[in-house]
């Protein structure tokens, strides 16, 4: 995997929101998800090699601790214009 370089940002800081699509084309923004007391965002692609590795664990862990008060979201940083096989109707197949 080729190295990338990531802006750090200091813990604490708050998220910005965001309008995005869930699989189903639903829209969501991140006060969506204010009633849970904590959000993990992960940010992943389907063609990554590491993510199809863990994506069933990171299924089960979320299921997991949903009844602990975690939500889970994954964004999909793929460009599904370029990829088709990663359209929201494909994805959402997974």
């Amino acid at each position: 995997m080729p190295k990338t370089e990531s802006n750090s940002i200091e813990l604490g800081t708050k998220a910005a929101d965001f309008l995005l699509p869930d699989a189903q084309g639903v829209l969501h923004r991140l006060g969506d998800f204010d009633a849970k007391p904590a959000l993990l965002v992960a940010f992943i692609s389907n063609r990554c090699p590491f993510v199809v590795l863990i994506r069933e664990q990171l299924a089960a862990f979320a299921r997991e601790y949903a009844g602990k008060g975690l939500q889970v979201v994954a964004i999909n940083a793929n460009d599904h214009e370029a990829h088709p096989e990663e359209t929201l109707a494909r994805i959402g197949e997974e």
